[in-house]
């Protein structure tokens, strides 16, 4: 069998798709034809209000829409109330209530999970809601 971009034999790869359900696989597709394009911004649900950017990073986001609790480094912190929107392996995007400065500390808690801690990237409003995206750091709390 010959060996596909990735490594993975074509017969793998085949099974693989097999595994996936018609939204998992149009979602992949979509995924691909966007990291292929490097300036498509086709709009993948036109019913919903959230915006759609040009995808950039280099691991696959998944979708969210968990509660967290997010607290802005300062003297004193800040605490909001966020949702989690979509996951990456070196990240994750945020819909807040507010703006937060591009360059800040930030401390998510979601449920009883671990906090995880990050720099804010870009913050971008939507309508009456902030989507930030965040790229996840090991800092500790101190």
């Amino acid at each position: 069998m010959r060996k596909m971009d990735g490594g993975l034999s074509e017969r793998r790869l085949r099974e693989e798709i097999g595994r996936l359900s018609c939204d998992e696989l149009a979602a992949v597709l979509i995924l691909w034809h966007k990291r292929q394009c490097g300036t498509c911004m086709l709009p993948v649900d036109s019913s919903s209000s959230e915006p759609v950017w040009i995808e950039r990073r280099r691991s696959m986001r998944f979708p969210a829409n968990d509660e967290a609790q997010v607290e802005i480094a300062g003297d004193p912190p800040l605490n909001l109330p966020a949702y989690l929107r979509d996951a990456s392996r070196r990240g994750i995007r945020l819909a807040l209530p507010m703006p937060v400065s591009s360059g800040a500390r930030i401390k998510i808690t979601i449920g009883e999970a671990s906090p995880l801690f990050g720099q804010v990237r870009y913050c971008r409003s939507a309508g009456s809601v902030y989507y930030a995206g965040v790229q996840l750091h090991s800092w500790s709390s101190s």
